[in-house]
């Protein structure tokens, strides 16, 4: 059984939250049966995630340091990159030997590139990643999972 964090950015900051994060909490309800499943929603404590780089990489950290994760997925929208492009360095740093996925539309339109501006990163989900997640956690060898990119050997790889 793995344990998987799954990381939805702050969005729309200077309104309230108004929806759950539905495209994780499908990611989680498809997990959940046969992995740990985690969501931590920036949005609900947004108060504590500061515009300071400080205190929300604290804030960030701690959250993140609850467990040993095995995988690190960070999700949202290309709207929320400036929050992402900041929390992929702390997920890599709070857990060294999780893989750090990356999905949603921040990721989905550019995923080489991606890959290219956040070394952190392990793989790029493109489109619905119900079925990829799923296959990342039971540990299929990425050369036989769909509609991923990820490197090796210092090389960008895109699967069907």
């Amino acid at each position: 059984m793995a344990k998987c964090l799954l990381v939805h950015p702050i969005v729309r900051a200077q309104d309230r939250p108004r929806h759950i994060p539905y495209g994780i909490a499908q990611l989680a309800a498809v997990i959940k049966d046969k992995h740990q499943v985690a969501i931590s929603d920036m949005n609900i404590a947004r108060e504590l995630y500061s515009t300071e780089d400080d205190i929300f990489e604290y804030e960030l950290t701690e959250s993140l340091k609850a467990e040993k994760w095995d995988i690190v997925g960070v999700g949202g929208l290309s709207s929320q990159y400036a929050q992402i492009k900041r929390i992929i360095p702390i997920a890599r740093r709070t857990n060294p030997k999780a893989l750090i996925v990356g999905g949603g539309g921040w990721s989905t339109y550019l995923p080489s590139e991606m890959l290219q501006l956040n070394p952190e990163l392990d793989i790029i989900c493109v489109g619905e990643s119900e079925e990829t997640l799923k296959e990342i956690l039971d540990g299929g060898a990425l050369k036989d999972i769909r509609g991923i990119y990820y490197r090796e050997d210092g090389q960008t790889i895109a699967t069907e």
